[in-house]
């Protein structure tokens, strides 16, 4: 008979349950086999990171080099998209901005519009602001997909 823990978990349960973070299914109890995963992981991520940084790199001289100005708005677009995936919301919203500023086809700032309302709205948590931006897309963008995008966000913030 197992030993009682808590009152109603049993050992085992009670290491599945504190450990449960350390081993998942199929995974390799074998401390050298897991510092060999481990660095192989450590290894991407340091690659990744780099990557990151060499995008980040060559969108800000695009930025810089665009004497003609078409490239800087979709090069502060994808700067954005670079904040938002490392979770940088106030960077990405500044981002996006930007973008907007610099010029963009029209398309593409309806677009740009609604990524800008999502991201007030979802992850800086401003549903006042984001209304303004959707208004703004039915404004200039009205028969764009974007518009209606912005219309069902508009009618969800009203309730």
């Amino acid at each position: 008979m197992q030993r009682r823990l808590l009152g109603c978990l049993s050992i085992p349960w009670v290491v599945v349950f504190c450990f449960s973070g350390c081993v998942s299914r199929g995974a390799s109890l074998d401390p050298e086999v897991r510092w060999r995963q481990a660095e192989r992981r450590l290894g991407e991520v340091v690659e990744s990171l780099e990557d990151v940084r060499l995008l980040r790199n060559d969108y800000d001289a695009v930025i810089l080099l665009d004497r003609s100005g078409e490239f800087r708005g979709p090069a502060f677009l994808r700067l954005a998209e670079l904040d938002l995936a490392q979770k940088g919301y106030e960077s990405a919203r500044a981002s996006v901005e930007q973008a907007l500023r610099a010029g963009l086809e029209p398309p593409d700032q309806a677009a740009a519009l609604l990524l800008l309302g999502d991201i007030v709205e979802r992850r800086l948590g401003r549903p006042a602001e984001a209304g303004s931006v959707y208004r703004q897309i039915l404004h200039e963008h009205p028969q764009s997909d974007e518009a209606e995008l912005a219309r069902l966000r508009l009618e969800h913030l009203s309730q």
